[in-house]
């Protein structure tokens, strides 16, 4: 005879190796639900013919709760949220009230100012200085300048003026006709003091061009040349404005939207608050382990203590 103590004890995953919803694959629930079964209902023995297939096939018990637990799915996930709810428990009327609200108005307006004239005039004086400074740098300026002369034949006579003392002789010699024998005719001696003898002496330059170059050459630093310059003029206007009528016309458009929330809880008065506190002490004692516990123990085992 095998006991639910027994098994539970020589099995590590007694009923189910996995479900995939809560609270069933939360391992400490798992670990609380066995305790449960062994503590609660450890003496009961496991069903006869479930007992011969444990012989055959280990998992036939853990085959059979997983599917147990699988079926009754929407039963156990509806009973265990049940058990996370948060509420007032002397409150029986709890009510949220959501809306928008929108609201939109327009409207016009005319201010009428009647006829208008206007004229102005007067000269206008406008005064324009314009500023401008050019930087310059070093230079070096350089004039260079060819004169050529073209001068032609040059003929120059000097006259050379000499005093000087002596004599001079004189000597005349003929030939008779019939012979080229010169024979001394006549000789005659001059003495002179103080003779002034003039030569003139002739200078020729052929003709030849003369040329000359000349070249100036100014150098300076950096420097820098400002000009200004100031323009006034001045024009008269004038001008005159004749409306008959005028108005001010004003559109004004505005659209609005307001979000409300309203929350009311409380007692409307159909149960006492002393009945709600009671029908919460009952609610405490729900036990959802021991609802599972029950299942799969009428699923596996002989239900007599």
């Amino acid at each position: 005879m095998l006991t639910l103590s027994k098994y539970i004890e020589d099995n590590e995953a007694p009923f189910f190796n996995s479900i995939n919803y809560v609270p069933f694959n939360d391992s400490n629930f798992v670990d609380m639900l066995n305790e449960w079964c062994k503590f609660n209902h450890g003496s009961l023995q496991i069903r006869p013919l479930i007992e011969d297939a444990l012989k055959t096939d280990a998992d036939v018990i853990r085959k059979r709760v997983t599917n147990l637990i699988n079926v009754r799915k929407y039963k156990y996930s509806k009973l265990y949220d049940t058990t996370l709810l948060k509420y007032n428990p002397i409150e029986n009327y709890s009510m949220t009230e959501e809306g928008t609200d929108t609201t939109s108005a327009s409207g016009t307006k005319t201010d009428d100012l009647g006829a208008y004239s206007d004229t102005t005039g007067g000269i206008d004086t406008r005064t324009i200085t314009d500023s401008k400074t050019e930087k310059i740098g070093a230079y070096e300026d350089a004039n260079t300048s060819t004169t050529s002369n073209d001068i032609s034949k040059l003929t120059t006579t000097t006259n050379n003026v000499t005093t000087d003392n002596g004599s001079e002789t004189h000597e005349r010699k003929v030939a008779p006709f019939d012979s080229d024998t010169y024979s001394e005719q006549e000789l005659n001696t001059d003495t002179f003091e103080n003779r002034r003898n003039v030569t003139d002496t002739e200078t020729i330059v052929s003709p030849h061009i003369d040329t000359t170059t000349k070249r100036d050459t100014t150098t300076g630093g950096s420097r820098e040349n400002s000009y200004t310059t100031i323009t006034t003029d001045g024009f008269q206007h004038g001008m005159k404005h004749d409306i008959s009528s005028r108005s001010n016309l004003y559109t004004d458009e505005s659209r609005g939207t307001t979000t409300h929330k309203l929350t009311r809880s409380g007692n409307i008065g159909v149960t006492t608050s002393q009945q709600m506190l009671e029908s919460e002490r009952d609610i405490a004692m729900f036990n959802f382990i021991g609802i599972v516990a029950h299942d799969i123990i009428k699923s596996i085992c002989i239900c007599i203590y």
